[in-house]
């Protein structure tokens, strides 16, 4: 569905003939960013800067159209973060999310230095959270929120969590993450040993790509 609607707004011109992410981001933003808005901007407050990495993201997930999302800078020790705004966590229903992005040099890879789709990926990343957590009592909130301390229930956390944005068409540009961030970044060693053991790495990534084309018949 992504790649199909992204075509369209495109003019037709599959993104993967695009070798630069400049030419692809001057395609997109003169023609798409309306149009996804109109789709896909209801109830959310972005970025200004990445509004155009968030509203691709945002159209792999129309479970969340109707959603009350914000996109916000802060001092995190990773790239990004998704956490349920405080009082709204005690709502099963229209409750208001709020998806954190570093911008604190010394604490993280800053998400302006990587390439237009590993910031796509970040973004698609964080909406599989939201996704998970919207279907989440306070109960099940509370209990995931208590295994997320522990490491190794954190690992399995967050490793799951690129599979949920990988199943939304997401695997190549977490593939362009990590990728981006294990071998092109400044990331010092203690953040690249992090990342390698909580989420999934290029590998794992592209293994579960070449399963889902083989179960679809199609890429994704």
């Amino acid at each position: 569905m992504r790649i199909f609607f992204l075509n369209i707004i495109l003019w037709g011109i599959s993104p993967t003939l695009f070798p630069q992410d400049s030419v692809r981001l001057v395609h997109a933003t003169s023609y798409s960013v309306d149009s996804l808005k109109s789709l896909y901007g209801l109830h959310k407050k972005f970025i200004p800067h990445f509004e155009l990495q968030s509203l691709i993201a945002l159209a792999g997930y129309p479970e969340l159209k109707n959603d009350f999302i914000t996109f916000k800078y802060a001092s995190l020790k990773t790239c990004g973060q998704t956490v349920p705004a405080f009082f709204s966590v005690f709502k099963r229903y229209h409750r208001h999310y709020i998806i954190n992005i570093n911008n604190t040099v010394a604490k993280s890879v800053l998400l302006n230095d990587a390439p237009f789709n590993a910031q796509v990926g970040v973004f698609a990343h964080e909406l599989a959270h939201v996704a998970d957590y919207k279907n989440r009592n306070l109960s099940d909130l509370m209990k995931w929120a208590f295994n997320y301390m522990f490491k190794s229930k954190r690992a399995v956390c967050e490793k799951a969590t690129d599979k949920v944005a990988i199943e939304h068409g997401f695997g190549q540009d977490l593939y362009e993450w990590i990728f981006f961030v294990l071998n092109n970044s400044n990331a010092t060693d203690k953040y690249k040993a992090f990342k390698r053991h909580y989420y999934l790495q290029p590998q794992e990534i592209k293994s579960l790509l070449t399963h889902e084309e083989i179960k679809t018949g199609s890429g994704l």
